[in-house]
């Protein structure tokens, strides 16, 4: 799966349907769909898409074979917004018989032009520590050409930090450490529209390594620490009244845990609690406002980097130290149908203070920054392949980064945070660059 694009997924969707009783097509399959789906707005214009036959098309744009043409198609009505109208003219379109080619076309072209305002999941990092300190910048990655191109950075200079991505697709950073002596209790909004860094109300505690997590309209701030002690207190953002309000400490102090939400629940994975690195496992239902233990991991983890796959019901947790500079590459996940850890494939190195995420409907896992065991700042973004099952380079930051924090976001197109990318490839088209690069390669 590691060339899967934009410029082969419709390609590699539609040859491998009849082969999808096979494991490994049926995956393949699975992430070209995923594919096809995340960034419909670049696929359906695409020279593969527009070359399909009328049959192969309504395959791609009609995934479920349930949907039967109908006679109704104009009874839905056009849609208000650019997401909505995309769905509204999918829907219409799957209504559409094989044979009713010009209908096709022209649902086809209407779906071209409100797929250009699409939303589609964009990846920043943000803040982080290297030497010489801690960070404030951000950056963000162009998916499909593999390349970082800077973001406005934070008012301040985290590392550390907590990290929530809300409904509305704003960023919040929480907490952090700027230097040994400065534990921040502040939070800033990030908005990738605008472009622009909000500060926000701070926590009622200083913390840094803490963990974060959004579920429903509250931001959970778990554990972390304050430059004295290793804390068991939480507290969580209410989005609608904008205010922190206590809630019940977990059972244990720590920091450098791994913070996760899945299933309404919160899970607080690992860390360290001022004498010992920790493989317990504490989870909270904001329901009854109560923790409880689950079964530890198999190793103790402090700064293990963690990430839900929603479709096995599991956490997936890797990385980070079984004791003091004793950095691991082993992985582990937790069946949350059974309640079980289990090892899963190892990392390429010895890691901490890095994060992951996943992408394009699980199909793929991806680790950035972090440190090694030669005490080595990371700039490497690694993915996982599901069907390879192997770790492969995807790309590299423009910053060494520990202790920073990943967020996808839906964006639009022409949001103001993909300024700096518009501007350098104006100055590519320009000649800009190419001018540059031959003035060094002279010595001028």
């Amino acid at each position: 799966m590691q060339q899967l694009s934009v410029r082969n997924c419709v390609d590699i969707y539609v040859g491998l349907a009849p082969l999808q009783m096979r494991a490994a097509c049926r995956l393949l399959a699975q992430a070209a769909r995923a594919m096809i789906d995340t960034f419909f707005g670049d696929v359906c214009r695409s020279a593969a898409f527009r070359r399909l036959p009328v049959d192969a098309r309504l395959k791609v744009l009609r995934p479920d074979d349930e949907l039967q043409p109908r006679d109704d198609v104009q009874s839905l009505a056009p849609a208000r917004n650019s997401d909505d109208a995309m769905v509204n003219s999918k829907e219409r379109l799957s209504l559409l018989d094989v044979q009713d080619v010009h209908a096709v076309d022209l649902l086809t072209s209407e779906i071209q032009e409100t797929a250009s305002l699409q939303l589609t999941p964009t990846i920043f990092v943000i803040g982080g520590f290297n030497n010489p300190g801690a960070l404030n910048s951000v950056e963000y990655m162009d998916f499909h050409r593999g390349e970082w191109f800077p973001a406005a950075p934070m008012t301040t200079r985290r590392s550390y930090s907590g990290v929530a991505v809300t409904g509305d697709n704003h960023v919040f950073v929480i907490g952090g450490t700027s230097s040994s002596s400065q534990h921040h209790k502040t939070m800033e909004r990030f908005d990738p529209e605008t472009n622009v860094w909000t500060l926000m109300p701070s926590m009622k505690n200083a913390r840094s390594y803490l963990g974060a997590a959004v579920v429903g309209e509250y931001i959970y701030a778990v554990g972390g620490f304050n430059g004295q002690a290793h804390l068991s207190s939480v507290e969580r953002f209410d989005l609608r009244t904008q205010q922190w309000e206590d809630m019940p400490p977990l059972s244990t102090g720590r920091s450098g845990l791994a913070v996760v939400a899945l299933n309404g629940l919160v899970y607080a994975i690992g860390g360290y609690d001022g004498r010992k690195h920790l493989k317990s496992v504490e989870v909270f239902d904001p329901q009854t406002k109560q923790w409880s233990c689950i079964a530890s991991m198999r190793y103790a983890r402090n700064g293990p980097a963690a990430v839900v796959q929603e479709h096995s019901n599991s956490i997936v947790v890797f990385g980070g130290e079984s004791r003091h500079g004793a950095r691991m590459n082993t992985s582990e996940r937790l069946d949350l149908n059974s309640g079980t850890w289990s090892d899963v494939d190892a990392f390429v190195d010895c890691r901490s203070g890095h994060v992951a995420f996943s992408f394009l409907n699980e199909s793929f896992l991806f680790c950035l920054g972090g440190s090694n065991k030669k005490d080595e700042y990371l700039d490497t973004v690694h993915r996982y392949d599901y069907l390879s099952k192997q770790w492969t380079l995807h790309s590299q930051m423009r910053a060494q980064r520990c202790g920073l924090n990943v967020a996808v976001v839906k964006t639009s197109p022409h949001a103001e945070c993909f300024s700096a990318q518009k501007g350098e490839d104006l100055m590519y088209k320009q000649g800009y660059f190419c001018e540059k690069y031959d003035q060094l390669a002279q010595g001028a």
